[in-house]
């Protein structure tokens, strides 16, 4: 009656009605009893996570075409597509991809729908494909117990579908500009989600024809516009930008992800292609959204989002919000700068250890404004009152180590990077304005002769903006290096400390050890380079140790130079020299570079005293007859076999003793006493079958004589027992 005599208001009822159905039957709402003033939870927990049966999703679905249908036979205009789209929507498990069958159960054929509501419902997909339909927390929330493989499979028929819907509908519209630009986002989207799954040599060439894609729809966009200014909008311009710096949508977007400059010229080659006030007008509001959804876009991301965007924007009244921040992210950049330089000489050789310094410079008054550099050099996380200030606590010490030596590892063994206290302080840079606060120090190796550069290292700094907050990469320039020599130039080391200590307590085996355990400022050099190799009636037979470790960075020193230490034991056997000698003098090695300290020590029992540098070994190191060695050792083995054949011989003889004692004629004789007796030797002796049963016998006989009433027969349990207890022995 209402839709008759009033259609509008009919159609308005029609569409609430629509809007409260599809609420009441939303699997995704909160399933919980809810009060106004907290949560009501039931005994059964397990409750609240039943999963939506795919036959539940149908009855929906197929409820929701009866209700259009009979929505549709009123006499009111035809219901808002939107608003259809929307309650499908709402009808369906977050975690259920949706299927053709449903769609055109609803909405019916493809062709005959409104190429608006195609693109509408095809946009919600196609978003629904890229976050919570690939996500498994979805899935796992919905307890739908699907596998990974079962989800890449479902995202990837998805795809599919999404993309027939759209070629059908643009076969019945093939100019309509919002199915073109809905195609080729999915395009980039499918091919970007399976690049993430498995590396593909056609992604670049399918990422252009994507591009190509991006170009006609907008071309279709710019031939359909009119001077109707309501129906103006840049979204064919905007995803084409987000798809040129790497994926359709800006939330979407990766650092890993290459921009493709030539898509940017072609964008703003377009934008000015319009009529000249469109031009202006879709300019302006191409540039004012870049400022407005800069806190759509990750933060390691935004300065370029910005540098390519305003390459579109220009100097347009409008993009100067965008303009302003960019400005302020280079003069961030351009106050900080990450240094890099080589502990010593650039010949550093492929078969020995440097070092790199990193620090960071920076004008002081970014140092004042920013709060310093400290925070760079913890693992916040780590710290259970870390705080951020505006941004997510971070593990900065461990995020730098993983960019480094995931950029070095290639053409280097990074041995070890090693941080500086929290508690440094910057000091002068040289230059009136700017500081230097130290950083890490890298120890590295190369792995060929042909290594010819270090790569650039990566710092990510964050700063708060107008948008939450920002990163910055800031990187070092390339270093040219030298590794064609085997061994590179000696490195600078101060400070240089040596302790030899002697060690004679394998002398039986004709060795003596040294251990020698250096440290320095700076990397204590090898073992050569310390000491001379050889000592007087003794050959050096072994080498171990001598890998260095850094203690800490000594940032007290100009260069904030590595304190480090080295330790070898040097093995040496006698030489033929002097053998008869009963005790030998014995001198350490002698250096062969200056040291601020030499000491020498040797092991008194586990102890360790001073000593001279010169000294009478305690032990004598006589090489043994290999002859009357091998008599006696034949000794040893006789007199061995004769003990244990004596040993073997007394142990028998014990055991026979123990089994007579074992079994022994009871002292008291009574039925009890002789039926132990009996059982016993039943258990212990192993006699054979006829034996065994004469003993079963014997039993049986003493508990009949005794225990049974019926029984009158007489028997000498004395007898018996002494019997069995002969026989067993």
């Amino acid at each position: 009656k209402i839709s008759t005599d009033y259609p509008e208001t009919g159609k308005r009822l029609a569409e609430e009605f629509l809007r409260v159905w599809a609420d009441n039957n939303d699997p995704n709402a909160n399933r919980n009893r809810t009060y106004r003033y907290g949560y009501m939870y039931g005994y059964n927990q397990r409750a609240n996570s039943i999963p939506l049966t795919r036959s539940k999703q149908e009855r929906s679905l197929t409820e929701l075409a009866k209700w259009v249908s009979k929505l549709q036979s009123l006499p009111i205009d035809e219901i808002n597509q939107d608003k259809l789209a929307e309650a499908f929507t709402k009808i369906h498990s977050r975690a259920e991809v949706y299927k053709m069958t449903a769609i055109t159960k609803v909405f019916g054929s493809f062709e005959k729908m409104s190429p608006k509501t195609v693109a509408a419902l095809a946009n919600t997909m196609r978003v629904n494909l890229a976050t919570v339909w690939r996500d498994p927390k979805t899935q796992q929330n919905a307890k739908t117990k699907r596998k990974d493989d079962e989800i890449l499979a479902e995202v990837i028929t998805g795809y599919e579908d999404v993309d027939k819907i759209l070629e059908n509908s643009i076969k019945a519209n093939p100019d309509n500009w919002r199915l073109h630009l809905r195609r080729a986002c999915l395009a980039l989207d499918k091919i970007n989600f399976q690049q993430e799954a498995e590396k593909s040599s056609t992604y670049t060439i399918d990422r252009k024809n994507s591009y190509e894609m991006f170009s006609k729809a907008t071309e279709l966009y710019i031939s359909a516009s009119s001077e109707n200014v309501e129906e103006e909008t840049t979204e064919a311009f905007e995803h084409w930008f987000y798809a040129a710096l790497g994926a359709s949508d800006l939330g979407a977007l990766r650092e890993t992800q290459v921009p493709a400059p030539r898509q940017i010229d072609k964008i703003k080659t377009a934008l000015s292609e319009l009529p000249d006030k469109s031009a202006e007008r879709h300019l302006a509001r191409f540039a004012n959204a870049l400022a407005a959804r800069i806190s759509s876009v990750k933060p390691e991301l935004k300065q370029r989002y910005l540098r390519h965007g305003l390459s579109i924007a220009g100097d347009h009244d409008k993009a100067s919000e965008a303009k302003k921040l960019f400005n302020y992210y280079n003069d961030l950049t351009n106050e900080i700068q990450l240094v890099a330089r080589i502990d010593g000489s650039s010949t550093v050789g492929h078969e020995s250890p440097f070092g790199v310094f990193v620090d960071i410079r920076h004008t002081k008054e970014i140092e004042r404004e920013s709060g310093g550099f400290s925070k760079y050099l913890t693992n916040q996380n780590n710290s259970s009152y870390a705080y951020n200030y505006g941004r997510p606590t971070q593990n900065y010490r461990e995020k730098f180590e993983d960019i480094t030596r995931s950029a070095l590892s290639e053409h280097f063994d990074v041995m070890s990077v090693t941080f500086h206290d929290s508690k440094v302080t910057s000091r002068g840079a040289g230059q009136e304005g700017w500081r230097i606060t130290p950083y890490a120090y890298v120890l590295l190796k190369s792995r060929t002769p042909e290594v010819d550069k270090i790569p650039s290292m990566q710092i990510d700094l964050d700063f708060l903006d107008t948008g939450g907050y920002v990163i910055l990469p800031i990187a070092t320039p390339q270093i040219p290096i030298d590794s064609k020599p085997k061994i590179g130039d000696p490195r600078p080391a101060e400070n240089l400390k040596i302790v030899q200590i002697l060690d004679e307590r394998e002398a039986d085996k004709g060795l003596l050890k040294v251990e020698v355990k250096a440290s320095s400022n700076g990397l204590v050099p090898n073992l050569d380079q310390l000491l001379k190799p050889s000592l007087d009636h003794f050959t050096r037979t072994d080498e171990s140790g001598g890998e260095i470790s850094i203690a800490r960075l000594d940032a007290e020193s100009k260069s904030g130079s590595p304190i480090t230490e080295r330790n070898w034991t040097l093995t040496f056997a006698k030489t033929e020299k002097g053998k008869s000698e009963s005790a030998l003098s014995f001198s350490f090695p002698e250096q062969v570079t200056e040291t601020q300290e030499m000491l020498f020590q040797r092991y008194d029992d586990a102890d360790l005293v001073a000593t001279s540098q010169t000294l009478q070994l305690e032990q004598r190191y006589v090489k043994k007859n290999s002859k009357w060695i091998g008599l006696a050792v034949l000794f040893v083995l006789i007199a061995g076999a004769i003990t244990l054949k004596l040993k073997r011989k007394r142990l028998a003889n014990s055991e026979s003793n123990e089994k007579i004692a074992a079994f022994n004629v009871p002292n008291e004789i009574t039925p009890f006493s002789v039926l132990r007796l009996l059982r016993k030797i039943h258990a212990e002796k192993g006699f054979s079958e006829d034996i065994q049963s004469q003993l079963d016998e014997s039993i049986a006989s003493v508990e009949r004589q005794y225990f049974d009433r019926e029984n009158e027969q007489t028997l000498s349990l004395k007898d018996i027992a002494e019997e069995w207890v002969n026989r067993a022995v």
